[in-house]
């Protein structure tokens, strides 16, 4: 029997009307966010949402589970587990499990693990994506900068570079790379040549 999904209408706002109404976001705007699960268990100020959708504005997160201490986000702590979908306006994050916190009703971090864990970010129109993989990524919001750790990979499409630790500021495209300390510390890279434009007049 196929489970039905539970979303933030009327039946359930009744029981977890703060969460439906609290601002998500990473700047500013206090859009309406909205949630879509599959099942929800609520109960003793604990949480457990599976096969969830957390929307609002350009924020969304997505995965097989989600756990909390409460359908609050003034000050809290979400973990989420299994095919983990972080989608912001500035980039993305892509995980086994992600610990996110809210502080405001906006995300302040968020940690994510994976075998790798994949990054994502939007370098501005006409720039090509950053992308990134680690065992271990944190994202810090204020400072808009990124942190990959574990067999660290980074790459603008053309400049790759490898390392332990690699810390990438998405808005000042600045890059900082240390190699692994048992290992002499080394950080790699590759650049590869540009694409010479095609012939307009092809012989």
């Amino acid at each position: 029997m196929a489970t039905s999904r539970v979303s933030a209408f009327p039946a359930i706002l009744l029981a977890a009307g703060p969460l439906a109404a609290a601002p998500l976001g990473v700047g500013g705007g206090t859009a309406t966010l909205h949630w879509d699960a599959a099942q929800l268990d609520y109960q003793r100020g604990r949480v457990v949402l599976r096969d969830v959708q957390i929307e609002q504005g350009g924020t969304r997160i997505q995965a097989d589970l989600a756990e909390a201490s409460g359908l609050e986000f003034d000050d809290s702590s979400w973990t989420f587990s299994g095919h983990v979908q972080v989608h912001m306006p500035q980039g993305a994050l892509s995980a086994d499990t992600a610990t996110v916190k809210f502080v405001d009703s906006r995300i302040t971090t968020a940690s994510a693990h994976g075998s790798p864990a994949e990054f994502a970010g939007e370098l501005g129109a006409g720039k090509p994506s950053a992308h990134g993989h680690a065992q271990d990524i944190d994202y810090d919001v204020a400072s808009d900068e990124v942190r990959l750790a574990g067999e660290a990979w980074l790459t603008d499409g053309r400049n790759e570079i490898n390392g332990a630790r690699i810390v990438y500021n998405i808005g000042a495209q600045h890059v900082q790379a240390e190699g692994q300390a048992g290992g002499g510390g080394r950080v790699s890279g590759t650049i590869r040549p540009k694409t010479p434009p095609p012939d307009k007049n092809p012989p």
